[in-house]
């Protein structure tokens, strides 16, 4: 209507123009991939204490006295940690490059992308521009924390000489694994664009293959990750 239409002028006026709105909206967005990445950045030096922490100990050594079990939560331990650091830096460099990016961008580039609306938040922004960079971001910090929750839980149940402690490492792990249950309950309650964590690690999947498998012309570094597989 009119009346909406003098408004948001007016709103408009007073804060710049949609310069300023774009500008407002691409800032807020890079202090979101800040804010992202230093967690990440401390996760993953957790993580790096944590592995030569089980390192220097020999705990998750496996030796041929091992029972079948044990030998799977060591070799699962190691691959979840070195999983959890991998997924952080990953966490890092997807935020930082993005960060830097959405700053390098000129305005006039960003307000022919950025449909300023009512509706438009930072991080909506992102997922309607920059959707793989956005869910990859999420995916990784969390997954990453998670996976070093779990590696840490295991570690505390794998059978070990000292049997005096061994009821409490039980109720540690169980504890964690508690934990990490609360945390995906927390995360689904407070998602925002998909249904749930899971929801949003397929829609992940959709959008990676759109972009680097079905997609021309061909991008073959993709396929030079079949050989690491």
């Amino acid at each position: 209507s009119e009346i909406s239409a003098a408004s948001k002028s007016a709103v408009l006026s007073l804060r710049g123009g949609v310069n300023a709105e774009v500008s407002d909206i691409v800032v807020s967005a890079y202090d979101w991939c800040i804010n992202l990445g230093a967690p990440s950045a401390l996760v993953a030096g957790a993580v790096i204490a944590t592995i030569y922490e089980n390192i220097g100990s020999g705990a998750l050594e496996v030796r041929s006295t091992d029972t079948r079990m044990v030998k799977f939560a060591k070799r699962m331990t190691r691959v979840l940690l070195l999983s959890a650091f991998a997924l952080e830096v990953m966490a890092i460099f997807v935020t930082t490059v993005t960060g830097t990016m959405l700053l390098s961008r000129t305005l006039d580039y960003m307000d022919e992308i950025v449909p300023v609306t009512a509706e438009t938040t930072p991080l909506a922004f992102l997922r309607s521009n920059f959707e793989f960079e956005y869910l990859t971001a999420r995916i990784a910090f969390l997954q990453g924390l998670v996976n070093w929750v779990i590696a840490i839980a295991i570690s505390h149940v794998i059978p070990s000489a000292n049997n005096a402690t061994r009821l409490m490492n039980k109720f540690i792990g169980s504890s964690l694994v508690t934990v990490v249950l609360i945390m995906y309950a927390f995360y689904n309650n407070h998602m925002t664009f998909y249904d749930n964590y899971w929801g949003m690690l397929s829609h992940w999947f959709k959008v990676t293959a759109k972009r680097y498998v079905f997609n021309y012309p061909p991008r073959p570094m993709v396929y030079l990750i079949l050989p690491s597989l």
